[in-house]
């Protein structure tokens, strides 16, 4: 879960990334939206010289896995990640994939024991 905090300092990151050095001013989160992809809104510069973007899905999701590689946050590399609005808060979710096997033995009710036959 990610604090409005935490996604502007990801969007900088990512700007920097992407060839901007350094945005003119401060990174801040204006709104945050979640269906059906999550998109955050933000605004870089100061007062009304300040210039409002958008950022979804893929490099939304890239700004929040730099800025957990940035603060040695692990992470699967090869896990799928899936962004959510929760409670009005990004999450970001690793989805590790497991053998189908195991997950419905993990899912499924516990097996009832046979009867013995009577003698």
């Amino acid at each position: 879960m990610f604090s409005d905090e935490e996604v502007a300092q990801a969007i900088v990151l990512y700007l920097r990334r992407q060839g901007i050095s350094s945005p003119q001013g401060r990174v801040s989160v204006l709104a945050k939206s979640g269906h059906p992809r999550v998109e955050v809104r933000y605004a870089v510069g100061f007062g009304e010289e300040s210039l409002h973007e958008a950022i979804t899905g893929e490099s939304l999701a890239g700004a929040l896995v730099l800025y957990c590689i940035e603060k040695h946050i692990p992470l699967r590399r090869d896990a799928q990640k899936i962004l959510h609005l929760v409670d009005d808060k990004i999450v970001l979710i690793l989805n590790q994939h497991f053998p189908t096997t195991l997950v419905v033995r993990m899912l499924a009710p516990p097996a009832k024991p046979e009867p013995k036959p009577v003698p």
